[in-house]
């Protein structure tokens, strides 16, 4: 096993079970399970491996041993069926068994909490579009308002900043709320107008006709999840295969199933520096297992049922990267193109006021 490889794997299992009491909690609980069967939701490991096998592969990472393939596999499993999972939305709802995320069902205030927001998340879809059907995730932030991803918008349309935003020639998108597994369709609202492409942060707004009064607006939280190391969250959106993962544990994380609706449960892992766009920002680290279409997708938090994120990027199974709602609180052209925060954001617009006014010197001009 490549040296560089199992060292990110310790690095991860090490950040998912901080919580939980760490790996040597893990091992705890691992043995506890020696009863001769296989742990629930290992059957697609290429061998049989026993609860006690996977306690001994956890002591060797932990010790810095090398350690096989398939005891390699066997670890990610842990993260992907225990730890990190992915759970199928059906009917704006969801059921969490079996894992240390039991509570996100068991707890009636937590699960109504996920299940108010579900409505609010969409598809971004690209009708007529020839290499692909969707280009991330979207969700409702305002009157007819929806957010994304900058990269996602940028698809479509063309400039920055919020003023002669066009859409690219013979192009058109989306959204749709539905697309769950094996669901009845739903109508595909379209994109009227593209209202913002932040010139800072990996943001757009896009404007939608005919929104339902059940797709109401989430609210964005003004506390900054750079600062809540450790919080429960959970990702809403439509992962998509990447060719970048290992094809085997990607699909059996997803159950080869992509761009459909799904609950990605973690924590936040504070302010990180990552490159975007071209410069380095400081972003708003979190671990949920997401892939390539959870572009757009919110980020949200369990206590308090805000969006404390945009999530915009990541590396599978290291960490993953969020625009942090409150720098968007921040910014006075965010707050009165009419996003709805939580509490009273104090506008602004920080260290990235330069970029706005090269935005509007750069606008072109009907």
């Amino acid at each position: 096993m490549n040296e560089k490889n199992q060292e990110q794997l310790k690095a991860y299992l090490q950040a998912v079970t901080r919580n939980t009491g760490g790996l040597d909690a893990l091992i705890a609980s691992l043995e506890s399970n020696k009863a001769g069967t296989s742990m629930s939701g290992l059957e697609m490991m290429p061998t049989a491996v026993q609860p006690d096998q996977l306690a001994d592969d956890v002591r060797a990472l932990l010790m810095d041993k090398p350690i096989s393939a398939v005891q390699y596999s066997g670890l990610e499993a842990i993260i992907n069926e225990k730890l990190r999972p992915v759970v199928d939305i059906i009917n704006d709802s969801f059921v969490l068994s079996d894992t240390r995320w039991a509570h996100l069902t068991a707890d009636d205030v937590i699960r109504n909490r996920i299940e108010a927001i579900l409505p609010s998340v969409g598809r971004i879809e690209l009708p007529g579009h020839k290499t692909r059907p969707y280009g991330g995730t979207g969700f409702v932030v305002g009157d007819g308002l929806i957010m994304t991803n900058r990269h996602v918008a940028q698809i479509f349309a063309h400039g920055i900043g919020d003023k002669n935003l066009t859409f690219h020639p013979d192009t058109k998108a989306g959204i749709n709320f539905k697309r769950e597994f094996k669901q009845p369709e739903e109508e595909t609202l379209k994109v009227k107008q593209v209202r913002m492409i932040h010139p800072y942060w990996d943001m757009a707004l896009l404007e939608v006709e005919g929104l339902p009064p059940k797709r109401q607006a989430l609210s964005l939280g003004t506390a900054d999840a750079r600062n809540l190391v450790g919080d429960e969250i959970c990702v809403v959106g439509y992962p998509a295969s990447d060719i970048r993962n290992p094809s085997d544990v990607q699909n059996a994380l997803f159950s080869n199933k992509y761009g459909i609706k799904r609950l990605q449960p973690g924590e936040l892992h504070g302010a990180i520096e990552v490159m975007s766009l071209g410069k380095t920002v400081l972003a708003a680290g979190h671990d949920c297992s997401t892939l390539g279409g959870n572009s757009g997708s919110a980020i949200i938090h369990l206590g308090t049922g805000e969006v404390l994120g945009l999530h915009f990027g990541g590396q599978y199974h290291q960490m993953n990267y969020g625009v942090p709602s409150a720098a968007l609180a921040s910014d006075s052209r965010v707050v009165d193109a009419g996003v709805r925060f939580a509490g009273s954001p104090p506008g602004g617009s920080e260290t990235w006021v330069g970029y706005w006014a090269a935005a509007d010197t750069d606008s072109p001009k009907n």
